[in-house]
C-alpha cells in the first residue's frame, strides 16, 4: 500500500518535516557552508553534478539547496529497508544496477521536459577513499536526449564525517560548493563519454580531490 500523501500540500508539508528532522539531527555533528547556490526558482531544467563520497551527500545537497530537487539513486540504496519509504515521498528515480535503465532515463527526462532540475551523481557509487572516480555514461546519455546545462558541484567534508565503511559520524566542516553551469550544446551519443570527463574535471576545479 502506497502511504505517500496524494495531495501537493500534505507532500510538500511532509518533505519539509524530513529535511527539518535532518537538519536537526546533524546540528551536533555539522554544519554545512554553501558557496555560489544557484537561484532555484529561475533554474529551470537542470542537471546538479555532484562529486559523491558519502552516504550522506543527497541530504546535504538537499538541505544546501533549500528547495525540493529529483535525485537519480542505485536500485540498491533507493531499496534499503527503513529509507526506502523516505526515498519514495522524496520523489527519487532508481536506476536498476543489473537491467536496462531504459525507464530510469525516461523518468529523468520527463522530470527535466516539465522544467525541473535534477541531480545526478555521476561517478554512480560512493567513492571509497573521497577521491573523484571516473564519471559514468547515465549524464551523456541523457544529455544527448535531453540538452539542458550541467552545475557541477563539490560536495566537501562528508566523507570526513562519514565515510563510506563507517556506522557514526564524527565532527567537520561541510562545504557545499557550486560551480557555473556548463552547456552542453547539441551532443551525440559518442559525444557523451568525452562531455562527461569535462564535468568530472569541473567538479575537481571545485575542490573535489582527485588521486
Amino acid at each position: 500500500m502506497n502511504s505517500t500523501p496524494r495531495s501537493p500540500f500534505g507532500l510538500y508539508a511532509l518533505r519539509e518535516f524530513l529535511l527539518g528532522l535532518f537538519c536537526f539531527a546533524k546540528t551536533p555533528w555539522f554544519s554545512v557552508q554553501v558557496e555560489n547556490r544557484p537561484t532555484m526558482d529561475s533554474m529551470g531544467p537542470t542537471i546538479i553534478a555532484p562529486n559523491h563520497v558519502s552516504f550522506l551527500d543527497p541530504l546535504v545537497l538537499q538541505a544546501a539547496l533549500r528547495s525540493h530537487v529529483t535525485f537519480m539513486m542505485t536500485e540498491g540504496i533507493y531499496n534499503a529497508p527503513i529509507m526506502h519509504w523516505v526515498f519514495r515521498i522524496w520523489g527519487v528515480i532508481p536506476v536498476p544496477q543489473n537491467r536496462n535503465p531504459t525507464g530510469a532515463i525516461r523518468g529523468a527526462l520527463k522530470t527535466l521536459r516539465a522544467g525541473q532540475p535534477i541531480v545526478i551523481f555521476p561517478e554512480g557509487k560512493v567513492s571509497a577513499d573521497g577521491c573523484l572516480n571516473e564519471g559514468m555514461g547515465g549524464v551523456g546519455m541523457i544529455l544527448s536526449r535531453c540538452s539542458v546545462p550541467v552545475i557541477p558541484v563539490a560536495i566537501l567534508g562528508t566523507h570526513e564525517v562519514l565515510p563510506r565503511h563507517r556506522r557514526w559520524p564524527r565532527r567537520h566542516r561541510v562545504i557545499v560548493r557550486f560551480g557555473a553551469a556548463i552547456d552542453p550544446g547539441d551532443l551525440s551519443k559518442d559525444e557523451g563519454p568525452a562531455f562527461v570527463a569535462r564535468v568530472m574535471d569541473a567538479i575537481a576545479e571545485q575542490g573535489a580531490p582527485r588521486r
